[in-house]
């Protein structure tokens, strides 16, 4: 992996991302998003800055100290706040996956259930958790997965 995961990374550009077959690349850019890693060994340390949630498809991340971090080979997992990444080091590009807690509203009460409220009507999502009024992109809600994040190592 040449210097391994030590360095600034920056996500690739979201218009190269659309233009290789990711339409929604542009809906869920993070591009104000800065990785600065420092490997030591298996251990990754750093920090994630962004200056919001990442775009529509962001996962919810808005930066913070790098948690957990670890580099097996060409493996790499970390966390930062309520975001869990991991991917693949391939010389100077990065491929994450993001995963995110399941959105809920600050403050949801989920509703009562009464033993004798008879059948209930077949409203909300399929059973696989899956929503076809929502595309790929749009992540958040639950069982959708946020797009991959590719990052390039930056220079200062």
């Amino acid at each position: 992996t040449g210097s391994g995961a030590t360095g600034l990374w920056r996500p690739a550009t979201p218009i190269a991302a659309a233009q290789a077959g990711n339409p929604m690349a542009l809906a869920g850019a993070a591009a104000d998003m800065v990785f600065t890693f420092r490997q030591e060994g298996n251990v990754l340390t750093g920090q994630v800055e962004s200056s919001g949630g990442g775009g529509f498809g962001g996962g919810g991340s808005t930066g913070g100290p790098i948690e957990d971090g670890k580099v097996n080979g060409d493996d790499i997992s970390f966390r930062t706040g309520s975001t869990t990444y991991s991917g693949k080091i391939t010389g100077d590009r990065i491929e994450l996956q993001r995963s995110a807690p399941a959105f809920r509203r600050p403050g949801a009460v989920s509703p009562p259930q009464s033993a004798g409220a008879g059948p209930r009507p077949a409203i909300g999502p399929p059973p696989s958790g899956t929503d076809p009024s929502f595309g790929a992109g749009f992540g958040g809600r639950g069982g959708q997965t946020p797009s991959p994040l590719t990052l390039r190592r930056a220079k200062r």
